[in-house]
C-alpha cells in the first residue's frame, strides 16, 4: 500500500472500496475534517458510485492529515491527483481481492483474490483452489482463475463423496443393527415358542 499524501484523492465506487480505503487512511492517522476517526466519514450512501475522498495537509493543531469527500469530476477541477481504488492497491499484490468480477467468474464462487503469483477461489460452500503462476509463464488472471476454480471444485466434489460416504455407513449401521435385532427378536420368540411346546 502507497502512503497517503495531501492533494491526492481515491475514487471509491462500491461501498466494500470505501470501508476499505477509509480503513486504510485509519491506519496511517488520518482524520476527519472534524477531527475523528477517517472510518466515521463512509458516505458512500451518498454519492454512491460517484464517491471520492481528498486528502488535505491542514497546518493547524497537530498538522494531521485531514480527510473530506466529494465526487470525482470536483477533486479534477480543484488540481488533486486523483486515484481510483483498484490503482492505488495495485502496488500491494497481497491478498489483492478481485472487487470487479470480471463475467468468467462462476456464480457459486464467493470470493476471488491474487496473491502475489498465486490465484485463490473460494467457493460459497467454503472449498478453496489454488493456482500459483509457473517462473516462465506471464501472469494472466482468467488462466490463474480457471485453474483454482477446478481445484476448488475438485475438492468440493470430494467433500461431497465423504459426505455421501458418511451417509451410506450411517444407513449401513442401522440395517446391520435393524437386521440384527430382527434375528435376535427371531430366536427369543424361537425359544418361547420351544418352551411353550414342552
Amino acid at each position: 500500500m502507497i502512503k497517503l499524501k495531501p492533494r491526492m484523492a481515491v475514487h471509491c465506487d462500491t461501498l466494500v472500496k470505501s470501508k476499505i480505503f477509509l480503513n486504510e487512511c485509519s491506519k496511517q492517522g488520518i482524520v476527519c475534517s472534524s477531527g475523528e476517526d477517517a472510518r466515521k466519514l463512509n458516505v458512500w450512501n451518498q454519492l454512491k458510485h460517484e464517491t471520492t475522498y481528498g486528502i488535505y495537509n491542514y497546518v493547524y493543531k497537530d498538522n494531521t492529515y485531514k480527510l473530506e469527500f466529494g465526487s470525482k469530476e470536483y477533486y479534477t477541477k480543484k488540481g488533486f491527483k486523483v486515484l481510483e481504488f483498484d490503482d492505488l492497491f495495485k502496488e500491494e499484490r497481497v491478498n489483492e481481492v478481485i472487487f470487479n468480477k470480471p463475467s468468467f467468474i462462476h456464480n457459486d464462487v464467493e470470493k476471488v483474490i491474487r496473491n502475489g503469483n498465486c490465484v485463490v477461489v473460494i467457493l460459497d460452500t467454503g472449498e478453496k483452489g489454488i493456482a500459483k503462476l509457473h517462473p516462465d509463464d506471464k501472469f494472466d488472471l482468467k488462466t490463474g482463475y480457471d485453474i483454482s476454480y477446478q481445484r476448488a471444485t475438485i475438492e468440493r466434489l470430494k467433500n461431497e463423496i465423504k459426505n455421501e460416504e458418511y451417509i451410506l455407513n450411517i444407513k449401513k449401521g442401522k440395517i446391520i443393527e435393524t437386521h440384527n435385532k430382527l434375528l435376535e427378536q427371531f430366536v427369543n420368540n424361537s425359544m418361547n415358542i420351544l418352551g411353550n411346546m414342552k
